[in-house]
């Protein structure tokens, strides 16, 4: 993925307890979302509606776009199912960075910034072609 500085999805955000930042992408029950956990930091759509088929669905859909999808993301993305859940997940995945490891949170951080409104404008653009 290219590094640019947008401002846009996640600035009205504040502080919270929570280990994710996120929003939605105009679909009720799919949003965009950063994540740090103890070890990495990812960008990702979570497809999470009601009905697991409609998930099934949607994630299908978007599989269908994968290589189209990648080269304009400029990266490999890993693409989960998530089969003992109802909702799929689809992820850019940064390691070596982590919530306990202050060291590691501007690389964390510049990441997500630098990524999280291309994600978004790729991943809304292909859901249309699916919905």
């Amino acid at each position: 993925m290219q590094t640019s500085r947008h401002r846009t999805i996640c600035q009205c955000h504040f502080p919270s307890r929570f280990n994710n930042i996120g929003t939605s992408i105009g679909i009720t029950g799919l949003s965009v979302n950063f994540v740090m956990t103890r070890n990495t930091g990812r960008i990702e759509l979570y497809i999470a509606k009601s009905d697991p088929m409609e998930n099934t669905r949607i994630f299908n859909g978007l599989q269908n776009f994968k290589d189209a999808i990648e080269q304009e993301l400029g990266c490999e993305l890993i693409w989960e199912p998530l089969d003992d859940k109802k909702a799929c997940r689809i992820k850019a995945e940064l390691s070596d960075v982590g919530t306990f490891d202050q060291q590691t949170w501007e690389t964390a951080i510049d990441f997500f910034v630098g990524n999280i409104q291309q994600f978004y404008d790729v991943f809304k653009k292909y859901l249309a072609n699916i919905n």
